[in-house]
C-alpha cells in the first residue's frame, strides 16, 4: 500500500538496536552516516556504517566503541547533536566539514574521498570555527 514513511522495516527490529553494515566493517576506523544508501557510498572509500537517523542509542554507541576513531558523516542539521555523542564515544570522533546540504549518496567517489580525508577531530578549531559559521 501507500506509506508516507521512507523506509519500511520489518516488524519486531528497533532500528536503534543495530547500527547498518556493522558485521561487514573491518579496520578500526569507520565513517557514520545517518542513511543506508549513504553508508552504502561512503564504504567505497572508508567503511561505513549507517545509525537511521541523526540519533544514536547507548547500544549503538556500544558498538562504535570497538573502533579507534569514528568519523561523523551526518546531514547538516544533524552536527548540532554531534559533540553530545563524541563524549560518550570512546573514540577519536572527526566530522566531515560539509555545508552543501548534499549527503554521501549524492556524491561522486572522489567527493566523498576529499570530504573525508580533510575531515576533521570534532574537539578542533577547525570545526568550531565551521560550526560558527554554519549554526550561529
Amino acid at each position: 500500500g501507500d506509506s508516507d514513511r521512507k523506509y519500511l522495516n520489518p516488524t519486531g527490529n528497533k532500528q536503534s538496536d543495530f547500527l547498518f553494515n556493522f558485521d561487514s566493517v573491518v579496520g578500526d576506523v569507520v565513517v557514520l552516516t545517518e542513511g543506508v544508501f549513504d553508508a552504502i557510498k561512503a564504504s567505497e572509500v572508508i567503511p561505513a556504517v549507517a545509525s537511521f537517523g541523526k540519533s544514536l542509542s547507548r547500544r549503538q554507541i556500544g558498538m562504535l566503541n570497538g573502533f579507534r576513531r569514528v568519523v561523523f558523516y551526518w546531514d547538516l542539521d544533524a552536527y548540532p547533536q554531534v559533540e553530545s555523542y563524541a563524549e560518550r564515544i570512546q573514540a577519536e570522533c572527526y566530522v566531515v566539514t560539509h555545508c552543501d546540504g548534499k549527503d554521501a549518496g549524492e556524491r561522486t567517489r572522489d567527493e566523498n574521498e576529499e570530504l573525508l580525508k580533510n575531515s576533521v577531530p570534532v574537539d578542533s578549531v577547525v570545526y568550531q570555527m565551521f560550526k560558527m559559521k554554519h549554526f550561529s
